[in-house]
């Protein structure tokens, strides 16, 4: 279950006209609370972290390489989960180079 202090932040608010809107998550947002709901994944150190994205959820690493890091430092903050700050530290060192 997402906390609550989380699930108030990494949200868009898009319009659909006749008054309508909805709330959907950003990207940042919306692998973060994949990684943290999936509780048995076992993810302790950044590698583990992305073999667990390549391999279990399928993600292009290109897209994560480039996720806003202003979003998801905020967002593991309000998780105050290991998980999704080894998601960041991941995200800094791929942006440095190759992660493999």
């Amino acid at each position: 279950m997402i906390p609550l202090r989380a699930f108030q932040t990494g949200m868009d608010r898009i319009e659909i006209g006749d008054e309508r809107a909805f709330l959907i998550a950003t990207p940042e947002k919306a692998l973060a609370d994949k990684i943290y709901d999936d509780r048995g994944s076992g993810i302790h150190t950044e590698q583990e972290l992305l073999d667990y994205l390549e391999r279990s959820l399928r993600v292009d690493l290109g897209a994560v390489r480039e996720m806003n890091l202003d979003n998801l430092d905020e967002i593991a903050g309000r998780y105050r989960s290991l998980k999704i700050r080894t998601l960041v530290r991941l995200v800094r060192r791929m942006r440095r180079g190759p992660v493999r």
